[in-house]
Formats: C-alpha cells, structure tokens, sequence
C-alpha cells in the first residue's frame, strides 16, 4: 500500500518559514535578555559608583577578574 508522497517547493517554503519565525522570535528572545541584563549590571555599578566610591579601575578590575573566574568570557 505505498503512496507516492507528493511534496511541493510550497510545502517546504511553508516549513522553511517556520523555521525562519522561530529564528526570529528566538533571536529577539536573546536580545531582550542582553538588555535587561545590561540595565541590570549597569544600574549595579551605578549604585556602587554612587554608594561605595567605586572607581575607574573597576572595568580593569572586574575584567582581570572575570579571566581568572570564567576564561570562556
């Protein structure tokens, strides 16, 4: 009982567009996350800069940090 499965360039255009959109939802998804955590990571700076008297040398010094915590950053 086999069939011959008839299969259109329209129906692997309907599956690439799905895949297409789910891309893009992902990708902005992704994007919304960067920037809450950007905003986050920025307003705890800021509080430290106004609170604590933190300096210039922070971004050297979270950097150094950072490479000797987690090199994948």
């Amino acid at each position: 009982m086999d069939k011959d499965l008839v299969v259109s360039g329209q129906n692997f255009d309907d599956v690439l567009a799905i895949i297409s959109g789910a891309r893009l939802r992902v990708a902005k998804a992704v994007n919304a996350e960067l920037i809450n955590m950007y905003w986050e990571i920025g307003s705890y700076v800021s509080q430290r800069v106004k609170n604590m008297g933190w300096g210039r040398s922070v971004v050297a010094d979270f950097s150094a940090f950072l490479q000797k915590h987690d090199p994948s950053f």
